[in-house]
């Protein structure tokens, strides 16, 4: 088959969509379809890239001030109408409703080429920021679940990668059109142990202490800031690391908040790292922690799972699936600082749990192989080439 993927979050840009899209994109590849990322690039230039079975072609862009690091597409849709109208096709999956995405949607339409929509996001991925402001979030998440919905029961079909997000489409959007595919973890480039926990924490210069890991963009609806001030209560009573792999638009209040609570010493920030050097932070890791409470599956807690590596996180949406009390690790309360204090250190303080928490991590992470997701996306692209004939079909 001939596939477009549109999505406005592609690498180098670090977030769980543009590791879905990328993943999700050079798997159909490896699969033998002839596949076309249209992306969003880091310039007011357009550039093409090509491998084998495999286009990547990045719009020019624009930055947004006041959320560092994410580009905007500006409303070209001529340019998007040509490459369609040159790609041509036979199915579409949108990555992420932003102005990629919406152009590569009316283009589609107007081709009458089958849509597939991937929700990713929950509207609290992106109201996030006003989480101080109650009213203003209720109504910013209001309106993009209207605005989703106007989008998603004129596509095709639908899918999203857990269980839970799929209940909650079906509570926003009608139609049984809809399924939920894992976003899948890639088992051959994951999961490889290379060294001890005490020979990774060399090689990235930290103390043999016990870590804490989290990574993540540092944005404010990740709460990385409720994780430090955790961690202040975990390190008053075990000597151990919290290590913090990422860069986001809360990084400067972070790390003065560091500051604040006398952390400086036991706080590391990584900043960026390369995929082989996340693995090693991975391969360091104690425990993982997410403290989010808007994540529709958590691809870093898969990845890191791989490497049995116990995990704590959010009693919150899609979590649950994923950490699973006293199996891969342990839930806390999303308003409770102390209840994730007190998972921290059940798990730090003792190996035998770290080690029986690790092979249960383990075991769910083989459970999202990518080859199966690919295996069922074609199966959705597929039926929707040979039903619709090119006709659209509302949910």
């Amino acid at each position: 088959m001939k596939i477009l993927i549109a999505s406005d979050l592609y690498p180098p840009f670090a977030s769980g969509v543009s590791t879905v899209a990328e993943n999700l994109g050079s798997g159909l590849a490896k699969s033998g379809h002839k596949v076309t990322i249209l992306t969003i690039g880091e310039s007011l230039k357009e550039t093409v890239e090509e491998k084998e079975n495999l286009k990547i072609i990045r719009l020019p862009s624009l930055g947004i001030p006041f959320r560092e690091g994410i580009r905007f597409f500006p409303p070209l849709i001529l340019k998007v109408r040509k490459i369609m109208k040159k790609e041509s096709p036979e199915v579409v999956n949108i990555q992420s409703l932003f102005g990629v995405g919406i152009a590569a949607f009316i283009a589609a339409k107007e081709e009458k080429i089958p849509i597939v929509g991937t929700n990713n996001i929950l509207p609290e991925n992106v109201s996030g920021f006003l989480r101080n402001i109650d009213f203003f979030e209720d109504l910013v998440d209001k309106g993009l679940w209207a605005f989703n919905r106007f989008f998603y029961q004129r596509c095709n079909f639908l899918t999203t990668p857990t269980q839970t997000g799929l209940a909650v489409l079906k509570k926003h959007i009608k139609g049984e059109r809809m399924e939920a595919i894992s976003s899948g973890i890639d088992l051959s480039k994951f999961g490889k142990r290379l060294y001890t926990y005490e020979k990774a924490k060399e090689r990235l210069g930290l103390k043999n202490l016990p870590v804490i890991l989290f990574v993540g963009r540092l944005a404010a609806e990740k709460r990385v800031d409720f994780l430090l001030r955790s961690f202040q209560q975990v390190r008053e009573r075990l000597e151990s690391i919290l290590v913090v792999v990422g860069t986001g638009p809360e990084e400067t209040i972070l790390r003065n908040l560091v500051k604040g609570l006398s952390l400086e010493k036991d706080v590391v920030f990584a900043g960026y790292v390369t995929e082989e050097k996340l693995k090693e932070y991975y391969e360091a890791a104690n425990v993982f922690a997410l403290p989010s409470k808007a994540e529709l599956q958590g691809i870093v807690c898969l990845e890191a799972a791989t490497y049995g590596v116990p995990l704590v996180g959010a009693n919150s949406v899609a979590l649950p699936e994923l950490v699973r009390n006293n199996e891969t690790g342990f839930l806390f309360d999303p308003e409770s600082e102390a209840d994730l204090t007190e998972k921290l250190l059940m798990v730090l303080s003792d190996k035998d749990l770290q080690e029986k928490l690790g092979q249960g991590a383990i075991r769910i992470a083989r459970a999202h192989d990518l080859s199966v997701t690919i295996k069922k996306y074609e199966r959705v692209f597929q039926k929707c080439v040979e039903e619709s004939k090119y006709q659209p079909t509302n949910l």
